[in-house]
């Protein structure tokens, strides 16, 4: 009787792979009619993950299904470590699906490090939702706009504003984790030795001659605020993905760009714990430029009220830092701003 169970168990399990064999044929067949590649397995995918693919061919789904159900459970019963692994495999079972390595990320840097007490542990969840979409989501997807901008609203969100209780405490780890390998926070006029580019490469994602083309366009950066971080990933979404149009990430980088405006200049010392930001007033022009960009284009119904709200801003601070010429040109812009 038992061995009657196992043999059914058996040739059940050969007609679902079998089926899924011919499924898998067919999806080939219609990926490759409509000019996409004939999979998604894609390199580093656990051998465990690789097997249950290719067994399953068009039945993958559901796999990924199980494992959400299990995520999910998991994220219940407090067991966030084993998360890491689990999103890892969701991921790589659904490597070109922007919504899952959006949602787990996010999961990650929002809803996980919230459960958390302590800042140190939060910013590893913050740290790992960004890990997750710049060291994997964008290497199998790297023409992704929107992941470059999920990855650059984690810098612009959660580390900088202080939505976060712990945003402080986000804030000042990744300008001392910067300061440690950029100190300063600035690329000088020669370009940094092969240690540094290495090590800005590998801790945060930055390819020292794309920093240095951005700053070209957008002014003096300081590396240790999270504002350039979502200027740098923003930018690399529209120049990857050839839509220099995409709205999120033309929003972003106005945005950032703005703040860094009035904000953009960080004097720290960790010794005395100082931690104080001031204006940039020599990024006024770039951010002229990339409201006029966004005026120019018509991609956001609101770009005109926060360009209005931007020039009165500006004319304050300018005047307050004794800089009349700037403030005069910026108050010309200001009055001739539709009513």
């Amino acid at each position: 009787m038992k061995s009657t169970r196992t043999l059914t168990a058996m040739l059940a399990a050969l007609l679902f792979l079998g089926l899924g064999g011919i499924w898998q044929t067919r999806l080939t067949a219609g990926r490759t009619a409509m000019g996409l590649p004939p999979g998604d397995t894609v390199a580093g995918t656990p051998p465990l993950v690789t097997l249950s693919t290719v067994m399953l061919g068009g039945f993958r789904g559901l796999l990924a299904d199980v494992l959400w159900l299990r995520a999910s459970h998991l994220q219940e019963q407090g067991r966030y470590f084993e998360l890491v692994q689990l999103a890892d495999w969701i991921t790589k079972l659904e490597p070109h699906s922007t919504l899952t390595w959006g949602y787990q990320a996010w999961n990650m840097a929002y809803n996980i490090s919230a459960m958390l007490a302590e800042p140190v542990e939060r910013w590893q969840w913050v740290q790992n939702g960004i890990r997750l979409l710049r060291d994997d989501g964008l290497r199998y997807n790297p023409r992704d706009a929107r992941l470059h901008f999920e990855l650059g609203w984690i810098f612009q969100h959660k580390i900088g504003t202080q939505r976060d209780q712990a945003a402080p405490y986000y804030q000042q780890r990744l300008a001392l984790d910067v300061e440690a390998v950029l100190p300063g926070g600035e690329l000088t006029q020669a370009p940094p030795d092969a240690t540094t580019a290495a090590a800005l490469r590998r801790q945060f994602g930055l390819d020292v001659a794309e920093m240095a083309r951005l700053m070209e366009r957008v002014g003096p950066l300081d590396w240790r605020l999270p504002e350039s971080h979502a200027i740098y990933w923003a930018d690399q979404g529209l120049r990857t993905s050839g839509d220099a149009q995409n709205l999120l990430c033309a929003r972003m980088r106005m945005q950032c760009l703005a703040h860094s405006f009035f904000a953009g200049r960080l004097t720290l010392k960790p010794d005395a714990r100082v931690y104080r930001r001031e204006p940039r007033p020599e990024l006024l022009d770039p951010v002229l430029s990339a409201f006029q960009d966004m005026l120019r284009t018509k991609t956001w119904s609101g770009a005109q009220e926060f360009y209005t709200t931007f020039l009165k801003a500006a004319t304050d601070t300018l005047t307050t830092l004794d800089r009349p010429d700037d403030a005069t040109r910026v108050r010309i812009l200001l009055a001739q701003q539709p009513r």
